[in-house]
């Protein structure tokens, strides 16, 4: 296992969105998706969860297998709904 720590930053734009460091997840070359890993000492500042209107910056640490080629950052801010790519790695 690796530690990957990335430095998010999030606005929830409409009044009932919640922002929450388990929206987030890191997808390997083989679309296996890695989840945030749920401990606060690993890089700060810390992602801080925050409800609608509001702006959240920190890093959200994902624990990774060691030879995992990541390949996009998503996010799902409604769990009901599929995930969104935000980001890709290595373009």
């Amino acid at each position: 296992m690796r530690f990957v720590a990335l430095n998010i930053g999030q606005t929830a734009l409409e009044a009932d969105e919640r922002i929450n460091l388990m929206d987030f997840a890191v997808q390997n070359a083989d679309d296996y998706l890695y989840y945030a890993f749920f401990d606060f000492g690993m890089a700060r500042p810390n992602f801080q969860s925050s409800q609608g209107g509001d702006s959240g910056e920190g890093f959200v640490t994902f624990a990774v297998l060691e030879d995992a080629e990541l390949s996009s950052l998503l996010a799902q801010p409604d769990f009901q709904a599929p995930h969104e790519r935000i980001a890709r790695f290595g373009e």
